[in-house]
């Protein structure tokens, strides 16, 4: 079974190559964190696990998300699923709400591919 957390960056300031490497690095310690919650969601009805959800974060530097997720796309939603994309989001919005990051290093906060603001790709274990 695949983990329902896949990550990307959104950062900007730095070459991209160097702003990925650290964001794939930031992204493993936060999906390892942030992994126990995920593990919880329950697949709310057939074809659900088709729904990817793109979606922005924006972290304290306490480890808390600084307000709800922001929903910038679902692709995989068809007539069969639709009427599951808005569980899925109040599901994702529980997670992150729930589960603080924990000692995640202060001087990658604002760097490029750092913490404090990144996009994630999600979709539920098929």
């Amino acid at each position: 079974m695949l983990p329902p957390l896949l990550w990307s960056a959104a950062q900007a300031g730095a070459p991209a190559s160097e702003a990925q490497a650290q964001a794939m690095r930031i992204a493993t310690r936060v999906l390892h964190q942030v992994q126990p919650c995920a593990d919880q969601v329950v697949n709310p009805g057939p074809g659900a696990e088709r729904i990817r959800v793109t979606i922005r974060l924006h972290y304290r530097r306490d480890g808390m998300v600084a307000g709800p997720p922001v929903f910038l796309d679902h692709a995989g939603v068809d007539a069969s699923n639709a009427a599951y994309a808005a569980r899925i989001d109040d599901q994702l919005t529980t997670i992150f709400r729930n589960c603080p990051l924990r000692d995640m290093p202060p001087a990658l906060y604002d760097a490029p591919g750092g913490w404090s603001d990144f996009t994630l790709r999600f979709r539920l274990p098929g």
